[in-house]
This record gives C-alpha cells, sequence and structure tokens, in this order.
C-alpha cells in the first residue's frame, strides 16, 4: 500500500525497509531487468524497421489536403510525360503505313493490251476485225460514228503499226507506260487511319517490310493516274516518231483502251507490320525531361499546375501527376543525403522510439510496477504497440487511408484490459511516433489524438455489445470538428474538399468500432482477460456453481449476494472495477459447497458441528473453504482475476474464534498453541479489488452477528476492522492507498446502515379484526 501523499512509492511495501533506490540497484542486478530491457531494444528495432526508419517518409498521398505551396528543395529532373507523349505521338504520325504491292493485276492488263493491239495488227481489213477487241480502243463519240469513219481510223492505226510488224517497238511503249505503276503499285483509296499515319506517303514492299520504299500517295492513286498515263503514253510514243506514223492517233487509241479497263488496286494495307514499325518509332523516342532548379516551385494552388499565390488552398487537391511530381521531389531530396546526415536521421528516428519507451516505462514503474514486473503484461503491451504503430504507418500509405483505425483500437483495447490513463499515454506515444513517421503536422497529432482520449475516456466499464460502436460515434464527433477547426486555424477556408476528408476521419473511428465488438470475444480468450459484459454474463444465478450454492448452502448464497451489493459500490467509490467485484463475490465462498455445514450460516439453530472438534481442528475446515473454492474455479474454468480474488479474500488473516478458543483451552491442544497454524494461507490481496472484497466480506460477515446494529456501531465495527486489516499488513502488497481505503470505509458503512436500518414496529391487530 502507498501513502497517498506521494503515488510515486505505491510499489514500495511498508515493512520493507529497503528504500526505492535500494530496490533499483537491486533490480538493475537482476537478469530480468536486462531481459526485458532486450525484449524493449528488440521492440524498438521492429519499430524502426516497420515503419521506414532509416529515410524519411513521403508526407503526401493522393487526394490529400496539403496547406502550403511546395519548392524544390534540391535540382532534379523529372519526365515531363505531356511532352513526351507529345513527341512520341509525333513519331507514331511519323511513320508511314506499310503497303504489300501485288503487280500481277496490272502485269496481265499490259500483257492483254499487247494481245489486243497484236489481233489488231493481223487484221488486213476492217471486215476481218474482232469488233469486240476493236471497239475497246474507241472513245464513246467514236463508237457511236459511222463505219466509214471507223474504217478510216482503223487504217490510221495500221499505218502507225507498218513500221513495226513484230510489235517490238509497241511492246516497248506499253512496257515503258506501265512500269512505275508496276513498281509503285495502285490504290483506288486510303486504306490506313489518316489521323494516325502520313496522309502524303507510304511505304510499299513486295516481299519484306524491310525492303519498303517511299511513295507518294498521289503517284498510286488510281483516279490521279489515268492522265498521267495518258501523258506517259504521248511521251513514250514521241520517243519513236521517227519510225512510228500518227503518233497522237495511237497515243489517244491506246489511252482510251486503258480508260474502258478497270485499273485493278495492287496495294494492300499491312496493318500488323505497320503497328509495328509505328511502336518501335515511339519507342525510339527518349523521355523528355522537365529540370527544377532549387527554389522552383514543385507545385502552387490550383488544379492543374503551379498557378498563382493567390489560389484558395480550400479549392485545391493533389492530383496523380503532382503526387509523382512532389515524389520524385522527395526521391531527389532524400538521395542528395551524404552518409553522416542519413545516420543522423536514423539515430534520431531510433532515439524518437526509445524516448518513447522510456517514458512510458518509467510511468509504469512508478505507477503499476506489476505490469512491467509480470512478463505476460509486458510482452502484451509491446505487442500491442508495435503493431498499432506498424499498421498505423502503412494504412497511411494504402489506397484507403485508415491510420486512424489501429490507433483508435489501441485505445479503446488498453482501455478495456488496463486503465484509461495508461491507453492514453500509450496512445498520445503512438499519435507522436505515426505523425512524426509519417512526416505529418500539428494538425495531424492534434486530430488523432482527439479522437485516441476520447477513445480511452469513454472504453472503460463495457457492460453492453453495442458499447464500443457508441465509442466510436462519440470519438468521431469530436474529431471530426477537430480535423476542421484545426485545418481551419492553420489557414484553410471551409470547403468540401476539407469537409469531406473530416468525415472520412469519423469513419475510420467508427469502424474500429464495429471491429473491436466483432473481436472483443476472441480478444478476450488471447489475452486472456474479461470485459464487463462477459462477467455479467458469468454471474448469472443459473450458473452452475452459483445454482449448486444455493440448494447446498443458501446462507452462504444470501451472504454473498449481499456481500456483492456492498462490495461493488465501495469499489466503485475509488474507480476500480465495480463488475469485476461484484461477480467475484459471487464465488468467492463456493468452497464452503463441499461442507456446508460447518459454516455458521447454514447451521440450524443449536446445531454446531464444531463442538465436537478440536480448535485447530476446526480452523483447518475454516481455511480449507479458501482452497476448495480455488479448486471448483479452476475445474469450471472461471477467469483468472476471480480465482485469484478468491484465494485472496481472506489474506493471510487470522481465524481469531478458534485461535482464542485454543489459547483458552491449551490443554486440549497436543502442543503450543502456533499463531501462524491458525492463519488462512493466502496469498494477501495484490489488487486493490481483492482488498475491497477482503474488507467487505468481514464487514458484512460481522455486521450479520451484530444483535443490536445501530449506525454508531456499524460505523465502529468497520473502522475496528480496517485498522486490525491495516496492521496485520494486508494491503502491502496491493495499490490501494490509505484515501482509498478511507473512501471504501466511509462506503462500506453507508451501505451496511441501508442494510441494517431500523423498521417501524407495528401494533398487532386485535383478536378477530380482520387483517
Amino acid at each position: 500500500m502507498a501513502n497517498q501523499n506521494n503515488r510515486r512509492w505505491r510499489f514500495v511495501p511498508l515493512h520493507d525497509p529497503d528504500t526505492v533506490w535500494t530496490q533499483a540497484n537491486r533490480i538493475w542486478h537482476s537478469a530480468d531487468f536486462w531481459g526485458r530491457i532486450g525484449f524493449a531494444l528488440a521492440a524498438v528495432l521492429i519499430l524502426w524497421l516497420g515503419t521506414e526508419g532509416w529515410r524519411p517518409s513521403f508526407p503526401f498521398r493522393w487526394n490529400s489536403l496539403p496547406l502550403n505551396a511546395q519548392f524544390a528543395r534540391v535540382e532534379f529532373e523529372v519526365v515531363d510525360q505531356q511532352r513526351t507523349t507529345d513527341a512520341r505521338a509525333r513519331a507514331r504520325q511519323n511513320v508511314l503505313a506499310l503497303y504489300e504491292l501485288d503487280n500481277k493485276p496490272v502485269e496481265e492488263l499490259r500483257n492483254r493490251l499487247s494481245e489486243h493491239l497484236f489481233r489488231i495488227q493481223q487484221a488486213k481489213e476492217y471486215s476481218d476485225l474482232d469488233l469486240v477487241v476493236w471497239r475497246e480502243f474507241l472513245s464513246d463519240a467514236q463508237r457511236s460514228s459511222q463505219a466509214e469513219e471507223q474504217q478510216a481510223l482503223f487504217q490510221l492505226l495500221r499505218a502507225s503499226l507498218q513500221a513495226d510488224p513484230s510489235l517490238e517497238i509497241l511492246g516497248r511503249i506499253v512496257q515503258n507506260t506501265f512500269s512505275p505503276f508496276i513498281e509503285r503499285g495502285l490504290l483506288d483509296q486510303v486504306q490506313h487511319d489518316l489521323e494516325r499515319y502520313s496522309i502524303s506517303q507510304i511505304r510499299v514492299f513486295l516481299k519484306q517490310p524491310t525492303d519498303s520504299k517511299v511513295v507518294n500517295v498521289d503517284d498510286v492513286r488510281i483516279p490521279l493516274i489515268k492522265e498521267r498515263l495518258k501523258q506517259r503514253f504521248q511521251v513514250e510514243i514521241a520517243r519513236e516518231s521517227a519510225v512510228l506514223a500518227e503518233t497522237d492517233t495511237l497515243a489517244a487509241l491506246l489511252f482510251q483502251w486503258v480508260e474502258r479497263q478497270a485499273l485493278p488496286t495492287t496495294l494492300r494495307f499491312d496493318p500488323e507490320d505497320t503497328k509495328q514499325a509505328a511502336d518501335l518509332a515511339e519507342a525510339q523516342v527518349p523521355q523528355q525531361m522537365r529540370r527544377f532548379r532549387v527554389g522552383d516551385p514543385v507545385f502552387a494552388w490550383g488544379t492543374t499546375g503551379p498557378t498563382e499565390a493567390g489560389d484558395a488552398p480550400s479549392l485545391y487537391q493533389l492530383t496523380e501527376p503532382q503526387l509523382e511530381l512532389l515524389w520524385a521531389e522527395h526521391r531527389a531530396f532524400v538521395d542528395s543525403w551524404t552518409w553522416p546526415r542519413r545516420l543522423n536521421y536514423m539515430f534520431a528516428r531510433l532515439g524518437l522510439f526509445v524516448a518513447v519507451f522510456t517514458l512510458c516505462g518509467i510511468y509504469l514503474w512508478y505507477d503499476q510496477p506489476k505490469w512491467l514486473i509480470e512478463w505476460r503484461h509486458f510482452l502484451t503491451l509491446l505487442l500491442l504497440f508495435c503493431i498499432a504503430t506498424i499498421s498505423a504507418f502503412w494504412l497511411w500509405h494504402a489506397p484507403i487511408r485508415a491510420e486512424l483505425v489501429p490507433i483508435s483500437l489501441l485505445a479503446m483495447v488498453v482501455t478495456i484490459l488496463y486503465r484509461s490513463e495508461l491507453s492514453l499515454l500509450l496512445s498520445a506515444a503512438l499519435c507522436l511516433v505515426t505523425a512524426f513517421s509519417l512526416g505529418q503536422g500539428l494538425d495531424a497529432f492534434v486530430t488523432m489524438s482527439s479522437v485516441a482520449c476520447i477513445c480511452s475516456f469513454l472504453s472503460g466499464n463495457v457492460r453492453s455489445r453495442t458499447r464500443l460502436i457508441f465509442v466510436g460515434l462519440w470519438a468521431a464527433l469530436v474529431g471530426i470538428p477537430t480535423a476542421i477547426y484545426v485545418k481551419v486555424a492553420l489557414g484553410w477556408t471551409l470547403s468540401s474538399p476539407l469537409i469531406w476528408d473530416s468525415l472520412w476521419i469519423g469513419l475510420q473511428v467508427v469502424f474500429a468500432g464495429v471491429v473491436l465488438t466483432a473481436m472483443l470475444p476472441f480478444l478476450e480468450k488471447l489475452f486472456d482477460f474479461q470485459t464487463d459484459i462477459s462477467l455479467l454474463e458469468l454471474g448469472v444465478p443459473t450458473h452452475p456453481l452459483l445454482a449448486d450454492l444455493v440448494q447446498r448452502a443458501p446462507g452462504t448464497y444470501n451472504h454473498s449476494i449481499s456481500l456483492a451489493a456492498i462490495a461493488e459500490t465501495a469499489a466503485n467509490a475509488i474507480g476500480a472495477n465495480g463488475v469485476l467485484v461484484r461477480v467475484a463475490a459471487y464465488f468467492h465462498d463456493i468452497g464452503k459447497i463441499r461442507k456446508p455445514e460447518y459454516f455458521i450460516e447454514n447451521q440450524a439453530k443449536g446445531q454446531n458441528r464444531h463442538q465436537m472438534l478440536l480448535p485447530s481442528m476446526s480452523t483447518l475446515v475454516i481455511v480449507a473453504h479458501v482452497k476448495d473454492g480455488a479448486e471448483m474455479a479452476r475445474q469450471y474454468k472461471l477467469p483468472k482475476p476471480i480465482i485469484d480474488m478468491i484465494e485472496q479474500h481472506h489474506g493471510t488473516t487470522l481465524v481469531e474464534y478458534f485461535y482464542r478458543q485454543a489459547k483458552n483451552d491449551e490443554r486440549r491442544e497436543t502442543g503450543l498453541v502456533e499463531e501462524s497454524d491458525f492463519r488462512y494461507p493466502g496469498p494477501k490481496p495484490q489488487t486493490r479489488e481483492a482488498a475491497v472484497m477482503m474488507l467487505a466480506d468481514a464487514c458484512e460477515s460481522a455486521s450479520r452477528a451484530m444483535k443490536e446494529a445501530t449506525p454508531s456501531r456499524l460505523e465502529g465495527l468497520v473502522q475496528d476492522i480496517l485498522q486490525k486489516r491495516l496492521r496485520d499488513g494486508q494491503f502491502d502488497e496491493c495499490s490501494i492507498t490509505l484515501k482509498e481505503l478511507h473512501v471504501v470505509q466511509e462506503s462500506l458503512i453507508k451501505s451496511l446502515n441501508a442494510m441494517h436500518h431500523s423498521r417501524i414496529s407495528y401494533p398487532e391487530a386485535k383478536a378477530g379484526q380482520a387483517s
């Protein structure tokens, strides 16, 4: 027990002459101390690795709300996506569409012309002509002319061909005329996408795309070729004018034949090879870089890029391109660090974790040393803090920002497992570490802390399944306006992005409450703790142990019910767990089920089994109910805190009645009467709850034996029992203070007065009078 005027000495037993420093020196040289230091340092290393402590975190994320314009801290280059895209689009557009050439149709057309000319040459007279062949050389006007005119035209053609009986010259003319069109090809209409590829030129290949040549589109378009074809005939025939006669007539007839024919398309668009060529050209274009010098604005307020400084920040959210630009600047800044600067930052992050652990350790050392001494509690706190810190760090970087979920969960879980004061400390440390690790500012720290504080304050005494959901709602109602107020105070104006960002904060906290509600039964089993919900479910009268107690020891059951009421009130008065005390009171005397008739509250009037026993034997029977009760509790798998309170509710107190009886009749005893033989085995109360139940149990039992329970006598009874337990050192191993004992005393006096209050004496009804 501690002196209420100096809480930091709470862990020092009153009967121990050692000072705090003597104990500290002893602990310093203990293996357990260094074992805990080792685990703490391992946790520091895990946190350092889990939060990437070797480099500063990138403080921005998509759709976040930055407050200030950002400027380049180092010179760096970044890919200019727009310029790169434009350059590659231009390179793609400059690629010429590939067309495969098939010149067989043109060669067949040339051969058919030569054949027709040969057949005309073979005709001696007009009457010998194949008129079908002949009419293909005539224009529409010539076809409708008189036969005499057609005969004259035939004679002119024959005269032109007389100098070339073998048609060698004419064949050369036809060959030369069609040669360019055979080599370049013919195209009725463009087959490729004019928006993606060149309009004026194409590449033509015969077998392999690599052997292609550039051709103007106008040189292969059939609608544009016919007039050129006529000119080609004229040019080629004019070259042979020294040999051939009537060259104009011959050129006109040859062109008219060609014009009559449907010129074939000999070019076919090759989309696959064209796409490969376009992709290759695009890939060969290097990335276009944009250089930033120190002090250049990386971005200013606006929605598409750097703008004038007068824009309202409340209208701005980071877009993906600007986030990439900021990330490039951040990466260049970190890469520019020298090794001494990197080491300084690494040790600073490690120092932050060490400082936080030291602060929390000092608090536990002075306020709740048992949570450091017991390995289970020590490792549980380390594990919870590490999981929450690393989860908050990575959930902030997740596509859906959710860093407040682990922060809220830690605050609620630690409050449920331990105390709200410890929860506040750990939550504040978590918020500090998270904000620093993420590179966030005061607004993030204040928002996180406000949410964690509400979760810590309201998560105690969870007596319904929906309690934690309402905790999340209340924390959201505090966190949302806090986030808005802090940002407005830092320079923001109220806007829809700011409101939506704050609402998302509230949704995270509510979600944390829902998640913990679903996880609570599993956490109870994992960490071996009980919430008020599970305790209340345990303390129902239908529990097998309580049902058996009602049947076999009804007096003990009534005593337990009365004890539960007054003990819960006293525990609540000092801020202890009243529900735990209440349920433990139901089960504290279940050991009496095995021998109920040896306890006075279960004995009929005039029947006392102890009259036939020696005081020492009676003491053994009485004391055994503590051990029996603990065994039965373990058999029915009651929670460990209740088993501990069953074992501690008598501490090492003296069974005074039988001890005095033995002292008065030592002759019946077989030897000297030792006080230690008449004490309960203990242990002494280890918690405030066990101390409260010890006092309440003794006071409630003693008050039942009073003949006249007046307020003054009850007050004296409670004070006397309290002083005896205090002088007996029963509270030396628990953390209850003198001030709290005084509060418990006042509560017990008030409750016992209420139980034993005087009643009005009603006059008896006269005989024969109706009642």
